[in-house]
């Protein structure tokens, strides 16, 4: 179906239609698939398609840690930072690092490990089989 726009801006939505699934971890992958099209993308939506409430719920989770968290902060610089700062401190140049580089340090690497469980936990079966 096509809708002329008349003056509103134009938002792509995407649609994943879960199958009968023990868990998500094929929606994990089309999420990571389609991550660096999101990226590109100023706005969009999703449409999770599924017969379940509660693979419904762990989507949106999902979908907020690996996508969402992702999308809301420049991740590419980021990480870079976050590796330059982390190898000079892993190497002892102690000095070449400034008050808020030590901070960023311990935040970003919490935060990126705590992303990664989220995503894990989130994705795990009723079986207790990861992604």
């Amino acid at each position: 179906m096509f809708f002329p726009a008349r003056g509103i801006p134009s938002v792509v939505t995407f649609s994943y239609v879960e199958p009968q699934a023990a868990n998500l971890s094929a929606f994990v992958t089309h999420l990571q698939s389609y991550l660096p099209l999101f990226r590109k993308l100023e706005q969009f939506g999703l449409l999770f398609i599924s017969a379940s409430d509660a693979l419904s719920t762990k989507a949106t989770e999902i979908f907020g840690a690996l996508v969402k968290g992702l999308l809301e902060q420049p991740a590419a610089l980021e990480l870079t930072r976050y590796f330059r700062v982390r190898k000079a401190w892993e190497e002892t140049r102690f000095a070449e690092l400034k008050n808020e580089d030590i901070e960023f340090l311990s935040e970003a690497t919490a935060r990126f490990k705590s992303e990664q469980c989220r995503v894990r936990e989130s994705c795990a079966s009723g079986q207790g089989r990861p992604c």
